[in-house]
């Protein structure tokens, strides 16, 4: 048996990878506008509910997204399509929610259906994608738009799922700081509140 040389070793793949890894990274926080960042925020924040899909490649961060949104507290559902369901679950849609939508290419059909049927329905599509051509920007509010190859064979998921983990935790202190204001209005109105005199009926 052929000895594995020191790129094909497990130990070489892997010093590979965390150097692409790394470099991802980097590339993640230059192509992630602030602005497009707080807009997503601020619309996950406030919204009545919050739908997630994803498939394929991309099917991950949408599993991440829905367990750590419903950690904060916050009415998330995953449309998975279990048993070719996901046009019937699109219905759970109302005005006013939220629909985090992750794509790469090669685009899943139906998430881009998706996306474009719960913009009809007035929600805001958040769109997770990989560049300005993608088929997702057109039904988007928000487009978080990463540097993808789709040259390498296994493309890696450590940018998408940084970016989810940043969605999540700047949520998290956007709610955090809403409630805060909101107990700190309570009791500004209870300190500004003149006590009744004795004997007032």
């Amino acid at each position: 048996r052929k000895q594995l040389n020191g790129e094909r070793a497990p130990a070489g793949v892997l010093h590979q990878l965390v150097g692409e890894s790394v470099a991802e990274l980097g590339h993640l926080e230059e192509s992630i506008a602030q602005a497009d960042l707080k807009a997503a925020v601020k619309l996950m924040a406030s919204a009545p509910r919050i739908h997630v899909l994803a498939q394929r490649r991309a099917f991950p961060v949408a599993g991440y997204l829905a367990y750590a949104l419903s950690q904060l507290e916050l009415r998330t559902h995953l449309l998975d399509g279990t048993g070719g369901m996901l046009r019937e679950s699109l219905r759970s849609i109302a005005p006013g929610d939220v629909l985090i939508a992750a794509s790469f290419r090669s685009y899943s059909p139906e998430v881009i259906e998706a996306a474009a049927v719960a913009a009809k329905m007035g929600a805001s599509v958040i769109a997770i994608t990989d560049g300005p051509l993608s088929p997702l920007k057109a039904h988007a509010k928000v487009c978080l738009e990463l540097a993808d190859d789709s040259s390498k064979p296994f493309r890696s998921l450590v940018a998408p799922l940084c970016l989810a983990q940043a969605l999540v935790v700047s949520t998290g202190h956007q709610l955090a700081e809403q409630g805060a204001a909101k107990a700190k209005g309570k009791t500004a109105g209870k300190a500004t509140t003149k006590p009744a005199r004795k004997g007032a009926v």
